[in-house]
């Protein structure tokens, strides 16, 4: 949705697929790309497949064994750390190709469960960082009109009209780990 949005707003898009070990189905992006092309001839799409398995191992690994006995097996759980890769490459991609906006593919339902998405975690400094780099940051899903109409229509119907994502495999093992946490705490102590 955030590609489409984009590309009603703007003559150039730039859409960045990003792949690593665990990240499954990455090549749905391009079959997304081809109907995006049909609904929007005139736009000019730039796809990007970015690897950000050395941004990833560099997240993780930095200070690991520090992190591990200081929040023992939380440390284990680096689902969020991928998305905080992905912002990272998304700030090279934006330098170098001079983009001053980004809309985020995140979805609506990251936006408690996961700590890269969740306002009162991290996505107010992720913020600040995107501003640092003179980027505005948008997700279309929560922040801009049509795409609040968009999920509220969804919601409503019940329907799943969104183009297929790339899946995460570490995000199936976060959901248990944030299910089990949100049975036993509530989302303030979470956040």
């Amino acid at each position: 949705l955030s590609a489409l949005l984009a590309a009603k707003r703007y003559p150039v898009v730039y859409l960045a697929t990003y792949v690593r070990y665990g990240l499954l189905s990455a090549a749905k992006a391009k079959e997304n790309l081809i109907r995006l092309k049909k609904i929007f001839p005139h736009t000019e799409f730039h796809h990007l497949t970015e690897n950000i398995e050395e941004e990833y191992k560099k997240i993780c690994y930095n200070g690991f064994f520090k992190y591990l006995f200081k929040y023992g097996l939380l440390t284990s759980s680096s689902c969020g750390m991928c998305r905080l890769a992905m912002h990272w490459k998304t700030i090279i991609l934006c330098r170098k190709y001079d983009i001053h906006m980004v809309y985020d593919g995140a979805n609506s339902n990251a936006r408690n469960a996961m700590p890269s998405e969740n306002e009162n975690i991290a996505l107010k400094d992720i913020r600040n960082i995107y501003s640092s780099c003179n980027i505005e940051y948008v997700n279309p899903l929560t922040e801009l009109e049509e795409g609040k109409a968009y999920i509220k229509k969804n919601e409503e119907t019940g329907q799943q009209n969104r183009l297929p994502d790339p899946v995460c495999g570490q995000y199936f093992l976060f959901r248990h780990f944030a299910n089990y946490f949100s049975n036993k705490y509530s989302l303030e102590e979470y956040e």
